[in-house]
């Protein structure tokens, strides 16, 4: 059955993990208006995809969210809730690398754990001249 109606678009974020081109068609076949890419997939990955299906969306620039953590991280670690701070708050690895940890004060303080690096399309002309057509979320 189709997820959408006539007054409603689905959009398929980044979330559905969609590494190929038969997950695009069960996402469509379902009703979806639009889908997002993995932001996992290399540049032939996606020219294959887009091949078939040239309305696709990829990210080209942003930190990825890792992980969804339910419980308060700075209130495990220093005794005090995140929801009442201002300042942003990062874990660091055993490489020392940061990872910021953004607070959710809508949702009992739950954290979202984003990548350190952020994933950077916008560089490669290469990349971006052949997909000049499609949409991008930033």
């Amino acid at each position: 059955s189709h997820l959408c109606h006539a007054k409603y678009h689905a959009a398929g974020d980044f979330h559905l993990n969609v590494y190929n081109a038969e997950s695009v068609k069960t996402y469509k076949n379902l009703g979806f208006g639009s889908i997002c890419l993995s932001p996992e997939l290399n540049f032939n990955e996606i020219k294959k995809i887009t091949a078939l299906y040239d309305d696709c969306e990829i990210l080209v620039y942003g930190y990825i969210p890792l992980m969804l953590i339910k419980n308060c991280v700075l209130k495990a670690i220093e005794k005090k809730c995140c929801e009442n701070e201002k300042e942003e708050f990062f874990l660091k690895d055993r490489k020392n690398e940061k990872f910021r940890v953004v607070c959710n004060k809508k949702a009992s303080c739950t954290n979202t754990v984003l990548n350190s690096k952020p994933l950077f399309r916008i560089s490669d002309n290469l990349f971006l001249s052949l997909f000049i057509p499609f949409k991008y979320q930033i």
